[in-house]
């Protein structure tokens, strides 16, 4: 079986093809976006807001005021600061 996957659009394609026997398949998944922290599928204002409220800097934890279940860490080292805001800025689509 040979597969492949491709990202286009922050949307995962992953393509599979069976040798010897014609089949093929396409299968899309849709990955959250990073920064996406209200989940309506875009990194606007109201995302930042809650950035915002969950910045606590570097070698600390998320603010305390930071809403719960949101994970504003975006690199995953336990801290939010600078460098969770420069992928936040990457990701800035403004509202779709």
């Amino acid at each position: 079986m040979l597969a492949k996957r491709v990202t286009v659009f922050g949307l995962v394609l992953s393509m599979a093809l069976v040798a010897g026997t014609g089949c093929s398949g396409l299968t899309a998944v849709n990955l959250p976006l990073p920064g996406d922290l209200d989940g309506d599928g875009d990194v606007d204002l109201s995302d930042f807001t809650v950035f915002q409220l969950c910045f606590g800097g570097s070698n600390s934890p998320p603010a305390p005021n930071c809403p719960a279940g949101v994970d504003a860490d975006l690199d995953g080292d336990g801290d939010v600061d600078l460098a969770d805001f420069l992928i936040f800025q990457k990701n800035f689509t403004g509202s779709l």
